[in-house]
C-alpha cells in the first residue's frame, strides 16, 4: 500500500478547517489518559518507521507521536535524528537519497488512519524563518492532501514554529513541548494568550497544581516520555490529556484501558 504514495508535494491549497486534537479518552463514559506512542511502537519495530506506527495501532495506542524533517527537496520526512549515520543530515539529502525505511509525512499519516497524530516538527536550524515557513507550508499541504484528515496536534520545542501553524493553519492545533527542567507555568504564561491547544512537559517536572492550571485555561497537558508504572499512575491521577510512552501494552495495564469496569 505504501509504496504505492507518491514522494511529491501536494499543490493543493492549505486548509482552513482541519480537526484540531489530541485528547483524553472516553471508554464506555469514562474519561481516561489516552496512550500516545512515542515514534510508534519503538519497544517492537524500528522507531518511526511504518511498522512501528502500524504496530502501535495493533497494541491499542490511541495515537502516534513521530518527528518530522524536510529534506533539501522540500519532502517531509519522519526521523529524529538530523543526520542519518554513514548517509548525511537529512536538510541537505534529497528524497530519493534516503535509507527506505524512513518514511515520508504522507506515508506515516495513512499508517496512522484511525489514530491521533502529534507531530513533533524537528527545526534544527533555529534561526532561519525562511526554513520554518517552508516546512509548515509542506505539512500543511501534505495534511490537507490526506485521503482521511488525520487527528493532528502540530508540537516543537521551537516555540516560533508553533506560530507559524497559528498563521498557517489556525485551526490546526499546536502543543508547546517543554525542555526537562522547565515548568509549564512559565510557558503558560507566555504562551497561553498565543493561542496554543496543549503544552508538552517531561515527566519529571509536572506537577499537579500546573495541569489543574493549564486545564483551568483550556489548554491540554500531554506528557513525554512515561514509561514506569509509578509514573504512568501518577499522571494518570494528576488527569494529564495524554501520556507519550514507549510502553504502549504497560500503559494501558496501568491506566486498565480495556477492562471491563472501565
Amino acid at each position: 500500500m505504501f509504496d504505492a504514495v507518491s514522494r511529491t508535494t501536494s499543490t493543493r491549497q492549505p486548509m482552513d478547517n482541519c480537526l484540531i486534537r489530541v485528547r483524553r479518552k472516553n471508554y464506555n463514559s469514562v474519561v481516561m489518559t489516552a496512550v500516545i506512542a512515542h515514534r510508534g511502537s519503538a519497544q517492537q519495530e524500528r522507531e518511526n518507521t511504518i511498522a512501528a506506527f502500524l504496530r502501535a495501532k495493533e497494541l491499542g495506542a490511541d495515537g502516534v507521536e513521530f518527528d518530522v524533517q524536510m529534506t533539501v527537496d522540500e519532502m517531509l520526512v519522519i526521523h529524529h535524528d538530523a543526520e542519518i549515520p554513514d548517509t548525511g543530515f537529512i536538510s541537505q539529502l534529497s528524497i530519493e537519497g534516503l535509507p527506505p525505511w524512513i518514511p515520508t509525512l504522507s506515508e506515516a499519516l495513512i499508517a496512522c488512519e484511525g489514530m491521533s497524530v502529534n507531530a513533533e516538527i524537528k527545526c534544527f536550524e533555529e534561526g532561519n524563518l525562511g526554513f520554518k515557513e517552508t516546512i509548515v507550508e509542506r505539512l500543511v499541504e501534505a495534511v490537507h492532501g490526506a485521503d482521511a484528515p488525520p487527528d493532528l496536534l502540530v508540537s516543537s520545542f521551537d516555540h516560533g514554529v508553533l506560530a507559524e501553524v497559528r498563521r498557517q493553519a489556525p485551526s490546526v492545533a499546536t502543543g508547546a513541548l517543554i525542555a526537562p527542567g522547565r515548568g509549564m507555568l512559565s510557558v503558560l504564561e507566555r504562551l497561553s494568550s498565543q493561542g496554543i491547544s496543549a503544552v508538552h512537559p517531561f515527566v519529571l517536572s509536572v506537577l499537579e497544581s500546573d495541569v489543574t492550571e493549564a486545564h483551568r485555561q483550556g489548554i491540554e497537558v500531554n506528557v513525554w516520555t512515561v514509561n514506569g508504572p509509578d509514573d504512568l499512575e501518577r499522571m494518570s491521577n494528576f488527569g494529564v490529556d495524554s501520556v507519550i510512552t514507549d510502553d504502549v501494552q504497560l500503559a494501558r495495564k496501568v491506566l486498565k484501558i480495556g477492562e471491563s469496569n472501565c
